[in-house]
Formats: structure tokens, C-alpha cells, sequence
């Protein structure tokens, strides 16, 4: 039997450009086919003003993404909030982990811990949340095995959706209500 990996999201840190840059190089191959912003020309410039940018998308209701960590510390990957609807009480779930942590149950335990937190009463969420939706490309399979973990309602498909890699690709929609049992 497995054990359940010790995990926190937290926010990030203003210095952890570094190691989201390596945490995205070292899983290039298996995560830049679904995320468009991972491709050839990401560079090291780019991780760090993403991470200095999170306080300012944070504070302007853009997004809210948190920083996966172990026990010591390190960076894992990134789960976070985006796409945010307070007018319909929605958000976009998503979610990624460093190749070297993955299969170990990490993103699908960080989301539980985000989905959690989004429809608490803490800040910034205070209980106005009450859908998250999780769009995966349809050959996805590792996306939507965590979806599937999460007790995600899989609603259909929607035609040409996402566009990763500049290319339309078919995506189900997933979604989890604050009401769904957890």
C-alpha cells in the first residue's frame, strides 16, 4: 500500500522563479503538449516574472495560484485558479506536477486541498465560489485520471476548446459544485 505523500499549497514566494523554471524544463516533454506557455523559448526570465506577477493577479481577482510543496519545501508544481467568474460563482481548476513526483497522487492531493480552501470562507474565496470547472484535452489521460480522483462530474465534450500547441483540440468538461459530496 502507498503512502500518502506530505503535501501544502501555499502562495508563492517572490524567489521561486528558479524553481518553477526547473520544475518545467525537467517535465517539458509530458506537460508542454497541453500548456501553451511551456514551449521552446521558456526561459528562466519568464518563470521569475511570472512568480513576481502572482501577487498582483492574486490581488486583481486574476488568479490565484499556489505553489505545490513536500515537506521540505521543495517546489512540485503549481495548482491554482484561473479563468474567475464571481458574476456565476466560477473558476477554471488547474493543475500540473514536475515529471520526477509523478504518479505519486500529488496533484490530485493538491486539489483537494484547493477545491477545499475555494469553497471556504477564507479569504480571498469568502464562500463566492460555487463551481470549478477542469478542462482537459481530450488525449489527456493523466489529466483526466486526477479529474476522475476528484469525484469530477464529466459534463461532454467540447469541440476545438483548447489550443496548446496552436492547434484546436477537442476538451471534456469536468466540474466539481460545492454542494458534490467530497
Amino acid at each position: 500500500m502507498m503512502t500518502e505523500p506530505k503535501i501544502a499549497i501555499r502562495r508563492f514566494q517572490g524567489n521561486e522563479g528558479d524553481a518553477l523554471f526547473e520544475a518545467a524544463r525537467e517535465s517539458f516533454a509530458e506537460i508542454s503538449p497541453w500548456m501553451s506557455w511551456l514551449n521552446e523559448n521558456y526561459t528562466l526570465e519568464m518563470a521569475r516574472n511570472w512568480v513576481q506577477s502572482r501577487d498582483t493577479a492574486w490581488s486583481n481577482n486574476e488568479s490565484y495560484d499556489f505553489a505545490i510543496t513536500d515537506e521540505d519545501d521543495r517546489f512540485l508544481g503549481v495548482v491554482g485558479l484561473n479563468a474567475l467568474d464571481f458574476i456565476s460563482n466560477r473558476a477554471n481548476l488547474g493543475y500540473w506536477v514536475r515529471t520526477s513526483c509523478a504518479g505519486r497522487g500529488i496533484v490530485t492531493l493538491a486539489s483537494r486541498q484547493l477545491i477545499d480552501l475555494a469553497f471556504s470562507d477564507e479569504p480571498p474565496f469568502e464562500a463566492r465560489l460555487h463551481r470549478l470547472e477542469i478542462l482537459v484535452a481530450v488525449p489527456n489521460a493523466k489529466s483526466h485520471r486526477v479529474a476522475k480522483k476528484l469525484n469530477a462530474v464529466h459534463e461532454g465534450v467540447l469541440r476545438a476548446r483548447l489550443w496548446p500547441d496552436g492547434h484546436p483540440q477537442d476538451a471534456v468538461m469536468y466540474s466539481v459544485l460545492k454542494t458534490d459530496a467530497r
